[in-house]
């Protein structure tokens, strides 16, 4: 049994884009716009200035005409501009959107009123990240009986790890093969193995299921 979780490096960024949004949120109160927040450009290393953003964010929606003639124009295909905060290695772009007359955000004083875009983006690598944890685990001294059937448990909190990349992690680029879905194509490739399908290979079978 093991917990799986989000890669670290992602897992921060999106505690920080939501401690953007929280921020925002609490200073901000319904004044007739929603206030959308993207993160076009954060390179590795870079911090996002809470403090420098949430006053960037102040004076834009400072600067706003009033909502309802900005409602009018946005109905008719005219939406306001952005206002772009960049720095070395960070680009922000805010976008305004006025509220219809009759959001109910307007008379809600707790409203948030502040989103974001995708905070968190790459190639998924779930599937060899779970494989090398199973492989980990399975390097324990762990003592079962061959003829006790036993249950891999993962507690899966990593939302990029779907039915996918579950069958990628434990029955490799074959699995499709291990249904007769298609013949096997990946035999020769250990690197293509999952972490059942490699436990074999190492042991000498040639069928998954060791209890190594």
């Amino acid at each position: 049994m093991l917990s799986f979780f989000l890669r670290a490096d992602w897992a921060s960024e999106a505690r920080r884009h939501g401690e953007l949004s929280d921020r925002l949120n609490k200073r901000f109160r319904p004044q007739g716009y929603f206030l959308h927040v993207e993160v076009l450009q954060q390179q590795q290393g870079v911090n996002l200035p809470l403090k420098a953003l949430t006053e960037a964010a102040g004076a834009f929606l400072q600067g706003l005409p009033d909502p309802q003639v900005a409602t009018a124009a946005h109905l008719n295909g005219q939406p306001l501009g952005p206002r772009d905060f960049v720095r070395p290695g960070l680009h922000v772009r805010f976008r305004a959107i006025p509220m219809k007359p009759n959001a109910a955000s307007l008379t809600n004083p707790h409203a948030r009123i502040v989103g974001t875009g995708a905070v968190i983006g790459g190639f998924v690598d779930s599937d060899q990240r779970l494989k090398d944890r199973l492989n980990t685990k399975r390097k324990k001294g762990y003592t079962l009986d061959p003829d006790v059937p036993f249950v891999l448990v993962v507690g899966d909190h990593d939302p990029f790890c779907r039915d996918l990349e579950l069958l990628l992690a434990i029955y490799g680029r074959d699995w499709e093969a291990m249904v007769g879905a298609r013949p096997p194509l990946w035999q020769q490739d250990r690197k293509a193995a999952g972490f059942f399908l490699g436990s074999a290979r190492a042991s000498g079978r040639t069928t998954p299921g060791s209890r190594r």
